[in-house]
């Protein structure tokens, strides 16, 4: 029975009737959108990046992994993350295959053409319509980046091998630390957990009767009082200066005004009939006759 490459089908695979939650999360149909992914209605996708397959959630967590080719998508030995913290990966009841369908081979293979050929065949359509004088330059330009493209998916291979090798050289080794790295950090977190979490229980003991020790609670209780007491009197102070300081800028600035009638009757002198005024009579100075001037007068 032929295939449809554009669907990819995750089902169960394991023993139990009911499964996991999280492989009911991603089972399901999930249609080609672009080269290495595929997207489920509703939310999730399966796509490759780095040498792995991943199925992710409608949530954006990845749920599964597999190692695998960009051209080939594996149908098991899918693994997951385990339960609890220091868990690691482990396997995941699921099966990817692509969609089966009942149109017979030949005609699905005429009736889907790929990216690839769609766009040759526009491209010779396009190169048929180009001026006989510019052809020849257009087809010398096209040569030049043919060999630049084997030029490159040369090197690309030459890298992608390497790559591979160094992957397969050291990913073993990287592995098998990881496990013992993982192996002593749960081995530690089983010693000292237990530790951990009874001295947190102690300390939050000795913590609780402090706070509700009788002496603590007065002690706070007077710290309150005279917090408040400091505060009025702070207040009270400031309050006093702020007084004076306004009574001595009103004093300063104060100008008396009246009325014309009134600076008008102030500028006369009134003298009060029923009151005596004492009033110093001076005596005119006598001036005494010079003895030349009586000498003068007896002649």
């Amino acid at each position: 029975m032929p295939i449809d490459e554009k669907s990819l089908v995750v089902s169960f695979s394991g023993n139990e009737e009911d499964p996991p939650l999280k492989v009911t999360e991603i089972t399901g149909e999930y249609k080609r959108t672009e080269p290495g992914c595929f997207r489920k209605e509703g939310g999730g996708k399966i796509n490759f990046f780095g040498g792995y397959w991943y199925i992710v959630d409608r949530l954006g967590q990845q749920v599964a992994w597999v190692e695998g080719g960009a051209k080939t998508i594996p149908p098991a030995n899918w693994q997951t993350r385990g339960e609890g913290i220091f868990c690691s990966w482990e396997d995941i009841p699921v099966a990817v295959t692509f969609k089966f369908i009942d149109a017979p081979e030949s005609a699905l293979a005429k009736a889907e053409v790929g990216c690839a050929e769609a766009w040759g065949q526009c491209w010779e359509g396009l190169k048929d319509k180009i001026p006989h004088e510019h052809k020849q330059t257009v087809e010398a330009y096209e040569a030049k980046a043919l060999e630049h493209r084997a030029s490159f998916s040369a090197k690309a291979g030459e890298h992608m091998g390497v790559v591979t090798d160094l992957h397969g050289k050291h990913w073993p080794g990287v592995k098998d630390q990881a496990s013992q790295h993982f192996g002593t950090a749960k081995d530690k977190y089983d010693e000292y957990a237990p530790v951990v979490k009874a001295k947190s229980k102690e300390a939050y003991g000795a913590c609780y009767d402090f706070w509700t020790h009788p002496d603590t609670v007065d002690t706070m209780k007077k710290m309150r009082d005279a917090t408040m007491e400091a505060v009025k009197y702070c207040f009270a102070g400031c309050a006093a200066i702020t007084a004076g300081l306004v009574d001595q800028a009103i004093g300063k600035t104060k100008v008396e005004v009246t009325d014309n009638d009134q600076a008008m009757d102030a500028s006369y002198i009134k003298v009060d009939s029923g009151t005596p005024v004492m009033v110093e009579h001076v005596e005119p100075a006598i001036m005494q006759p010079r003895e030349s001037d009586a000498i003068a007068s007896s002649l």
